[in-house]
């Protein structure tokens, strides 16, 4: 059930809006801004093989910690510490080269 109201405003629904409220409604509803890459896209392929080798390094790193240490000198928070920035590293990486061959994610 619509109530008819004056001419200056529309109703919908039983509420009755002004035209001006109506016209700032519909500016919500405009087209966004197209979402662009803060890195250019030239750099995608040196920043894949960057990390991709950055992360290499320090997986390498891990394990001869891991093989060459003893049990007891081993601190927890150096493995944990060296395995994020590998895996962080690896993963950026992964990103970039899957960016850099077309295959947007």
């Amino acid at each position: 059930m619509v109530r008819r109201s004056p001419s200056r405003s529309r109703s919908v629904f039983l509420f009755t809006f002004p035209l001006s409220s109506s016209f700032r409604v519909l500016e919500i509803f405009r087209a966004p801004k197209p979402v662009t890459s803060p890195v250019p896209v030239q750099w995608y392929p040196a920043l894949s093989a960057l990390l991709l080798v950055g992360g290499l390094f320090f997986t390498a790193f891990f394990f001869i910690y891991e093989a060459t240490s003893s049990t007891r000198n081993r601190s927890l928070a150096k493995e944990v510490v060296i395995a994020a920035v590998a895996s962080t590293f690896l993963g950026f990486g992964s990103l970039f080269l899957l960016l850099a061959t077309g295959v947007y994610v």
